[in-house]
């Protein structure tokens, strides 16, 4: 405000005062105002730094797997491919005379080269999955018949691990839109798993059924196995890419870390979801939900 006054001598006298009230209050709110916006500068500059610093540790933890997998499927493929050309040589070198024993080393030949076919398969879908160079063909599939499909390629594994199957599909399923082929690998994928991790219960179960989940109808399928089960400190990874837990490595148990990354590239582009529930001696049990077919177009149309 500010006010002329004629004083009693004739002179004038000029009063100011600030809007805010005295000095000190200018200067404590204006100090208040400094401080609020430097510690949310500080704070602005802790959180970049705490994603950076977190970042970092994730490729660095990323590209630690890398080395693994590329160690690990280095050894995969060096395996597959000694025993090939050890048993062609005992073949060329006539080591080999009877009947019976040409036919055993054709069967090792056969077992190991279908061996190497998957594991380059596993990598070369991966790659193209992660490099969104992979294109899905959606159409109406039956899921009975991708789960006929996935047990008729795992037939050979099944049966030299000598497990029980255990197979229930039930009646009137709803199609599912969807790649044929990509979904009978993602089944495949968890069969193959089952077996390899659970061979020790001789059993796994594999079981396919309507499931409604927050009003929307999906396909559910499950894959059990009764055997040593996942450690806790292990779940949370189970699906990442080139992760192999310490007692799988451990236990020397052959696998590149690719197939549980690759059913959830798959179920997750199909716009379904997969988890798991394992407990330590007693077996896991994987659960995949597929959206029943619709009129809204394909899963990468509903998304976009």
């Amino acid at each position: 405000m500010r006010s002329m006054m004629r004083g009693t001598e004739g002179q004038w006298r000029l009063i100011v005062n600030h809007r805010s009230g005295s000095l000190e209050a200018v200067l404590a709110s204006t100090r208040r105002r400094n401080l609020a916006i430097s510690f949310g500068i500080l704070f602005v500059l802790a959180a970049g730094v705490a994603m950076i610093v977190v970042a970092t540790r994730r490729a660095q933890r990323f590209a630690r797997l890398q080395m693994e997998f590329v160690a690990g499927i280095s050894h995969e493929l060096l395996t597959p491919v000694a025993v090939i050309c050890s048993a062609a040589e005992n073949l060329v070198d006539s080591v080999v005379e009877t009947p019976q024993e040409i036919n055993h080393y054709g069967a090792v030949i056969e077992k190991e080269g279908q061996r190497l076919t998957d594991m380059i398969q596993q990598t070369l879908v991966f790659a193209a999955v992660q490099s969104r160079r992979k294109r899905f063909d959606f159409n109406l599939v039956d899921i009975a018949e991708v789960i006929r499909n996935a047990m008729e390629s795992c037939e050979p594994v099944v049966r030299e691990a000598d497990v029980d199957v255990a197979l229930q599909i039930d009646l009137g399923l709803s199609a599912v839109m969807g790649d044929q082929t990509a979904l009978t690998q993602c089944v495949r994928n968890l069969i193959a798993n089952a077996v390899k991790y659970g061979r020790d219960g001789k059993w796994i179960g594999i079981n396919v059924r309507k499931a409604s989940v927050k009003r929307s109808d999906f396909v559910e399928i499950t894959v059990a196995d009764r055997g040593r089960g996942i450690p806790p400190p292990d779940l949370p990874h189970i699906f990442e890419p080139f992760y192999r837990g310490r007692e799988v490595m451990e236990s020397r148990i052959h696998g590149a870390g690719l197939g549980l990354s690759l059913v959830k590239e798959i179920v997750e582009d199909h716009s379904g979801k997969v988890s798991v529930k394992s407990t330590l001696s007693r077996g896991s049990v994987f659960t995949v939900l597929l959206p029943v077919a619709s009129s809204g177009g394909t899963p990468q149309e509903r998304r976009t």
